[in-house]
C-alpha cells in the first residue's frame, strides 16, 4: 500500500523565502504572522532546514497571515516574495550563465527545477520556437500558491537569461495548468 504524501516545498526554498518575507514585512509583522499559526506549524516553518519538506498548506497559512499582518493581499505579497527570492537565486553567477543559454535550453530545464522544488506534480516544456514556449503542469487540483509561484519563477528565469518583454499567462485545466510564455531577446 502506497503512502499519500502531503504536497510540500523543499526546505532549501523556504530558507530563502523566510529571509525575504521578514525583510519585506519587517520583524514585528513577521513574528505577528507566525503567531497566528498553530504552534506546531509555526515551528515547522520557522525551523525548517534545507533538507526538510514543508507542507504547502503551512506556506499558504504563513502568506495569508503575513498579508493580514500588513494589510496586503496575501497572494500579491507571496508573488513579490517569490519574485525577490528568484532574483536573488539567479542573481549570482547563474545570471551570466543564463544569458548564454539558448531559449530552448532555458525552457527545457524547468522540469528538473520543479522536481527538486515540489514533492508532487510534474512539468513538461514544449519549446515552439524563438520567443515562445508552453509549459504544462501535471497536477490536478494544484494549489493556487504553486501555480502563482511557478508563473513568477518562469518569468524570473527568462528575465535572468536576458529575455525582455516577458509575459507568462496561465490557464488552469483538468490536468493542472498550462503556462503560455512569450519573450524577446532584444538587448
Amino acid at each position: 500500500m502506497s503512502e499519500v504524501t502531503e504536497p510540500a516545498i523543499y526546505g532549501a526554498i523556504i530558507l530563502q523565502t523566510r529571509v525575504v518575507l521578514e525583510e519585506m514585512i519587517g520583524p514585528s509583522a513577521y513574528r505577528e504572522a507566525l503567531s497566528k499559526l498553530p504552534p506546531e506549524d509555526a515551528d515547522r516553518y520557522a525551523h525548517a532546514n534545507a533538507l526538510d519538506w514543508v507542507p504547502i498548506r503551512i506556506i499558504e497559512a504563513v502568506a495569508r497571515a503575513a498579508g493580514e499582518a500588513t494589510g496586503r493581499d496575501w497572494q500579491l505579497l507571496n508573488d513579490e516574495v517569490s519574485r525577490v527570492g528568484s532574483r536573488r537565486a539567479f542573481g549570482t553567477v547563474w545570471r551570466v550563465l543564463l544569458r548564454f543559454t539558448s531559449d530552448e535550453a532555458l525552457m527545457t530545464r524547468g522540469p528538473t527545477l520543479f522536481g527538486k522544488t515540489y514533492n508532487q506534480g510534474r512539468v513538461h516544456a514544449e519549446f515552439s520556437g524563438h520567443g515562445t514556449a508552453r509549459i504544462a503542469l501535471e497536477w490536478p487540483g494544484a494549489p493556487e500558491l504553486v501555480i502563482r509561484t511557478l508563473r513568477v519563477a518562469i518569468e524570473e528565469v527568462l528575465v535572468a537569461g536576458g529575455r525582455t518583454k516577458v509575459r507568462v499567462t496561465v490557464e488552469r485545466n483538468a490536468r493542472g495548468a498550462a503556462f503560455h510564455c512569450l519573450w524577446s531577446l532584444e538587448r
